[in-house]
């Protein structure tokens, strides 16, 4: 078996991290958008309030969050296992609203590992936007509709000081809503959403 094989079950397993879970797309160094699920843990309590618009949800998380993409890369490799270590660059903001937007500038996740002596560099790159027309929050749970926008992915492997494309899962950049599985937890100026993959930690913008 060559490095290259598992590596793919690697990324695949770092990409489904961010999103929860994917569907298959073909072969390409940048993927359009398409529909992402996400199952997640239990969260805590918190009862549902009226937002303006479509919106309602938990107030904690009205307004614009930083995520700490540092933090989602280490979580991310923590599932490659292996000793992989993870290190994120760039920004994701996400905005709860009447709508629910979250954007990546530039976002990337950068994984390394060690295949057959070798060490390996998983880097995924998101730019692009997505948006929720409705959503709630109640018993610790994110609700709504599944977002739409477009977000492009962009994943590369690095090994022996060689670049190489990867194929990509179909990401459309959202945290999908439309299961009612998306935990959330808030207080303050601090919030985590847990898609029972990764742990997403959120900072007040």
């Amino acid at each position: 078996m060559t490095p290259k094989a598992p590596l793919l079950g690697l990324l695949a397993a770092s990409l489904f991290a961010l999103a929860g879970c994917g569907t298959d797309a073909p072969a390409a160094s940048d993927s359009p958008s398409a529909t992402v699920a996400a199952d997640a843990s239990a969260g805590v309590s918190a009862s549902p309030t009226s937002g303006g618009g479509t919106a309602t949800g938990a107030e904690c998380l009205k307004g614009s969050w930083k995520v700490d993409v540092d933090k989602l890369a280490g979580s991310a490799a923590a599932l490659v296992g292996n000793g992989a270590t993870g290190s994120g660059t760039g920004a994701i903001t996400l905005t709860f609203a009447d709508q629910m937007t979250i954007k990546f500038a530039n976002a990337a996740v950068i994984i390394k590992t060690t295949q057959a002596g070798q060490t390996i560099t998983i880097k995924q790159t998101f730019n692009g936007s997505s948006t929720s027309t409705s959503w709630s929050g109640e018993n610790g749970r994110l609700a709504g509709t599944s977002p739409g926008g477009t977000v492009t992915t962009k994943a590369v492997m690095v090994m022996n000081g060689v670049e190489q494309p990867l194929p990509t899962t179909a990401f459309d950049g959202n945290l999908d809503i439309s299961k009612n599985s998306l935990a959330y937890t808030c207080s303050g100026d601090t919030a985590v959403l847990d898609s029972g993959f990764v742990k997403w930690e959120l900072h007040r913008a």
